[in-house]
């Protein structure tokens, strides 16, 4: 499941395919957990039951990208 955050101008995108809509709902809990805990959320998008798209970005900032992001996106990582 292991792919890399792709920088765009002002996000950070990641794609991630899995094998079940159960193991997709639990990655999205787990996200969803961690993000409350630090107030600092990403988008995201499900497409064909199995597909999940997440995008980061500080909408505060001007939708730039942050260390917020950044540190965001390394947790999820680490759920890889």
């Amino acid at each position: 499941m292991k792919t890399k955050w792709k920088e765009y101008a002002n996000y950070l995108e990641k794609q991630i395919e899995f094998n079940s809509q159960e193991e997709l709902a639990e990655y999205i809990l787990a996200i969803a957990k961690q993000s409350d805990k630090v107030e600092h959320h990403c988008d995201m998008e499900v497409s064909k039951a199995f597909k999940l798209k997440l995008r980061l970005k500080t909408h505060d900032k001007q939708n730039a990208i942050t260390k917020k992001d950044w540190d965001l996106a390394e947790w999820i990582d680490n759920l890889d």
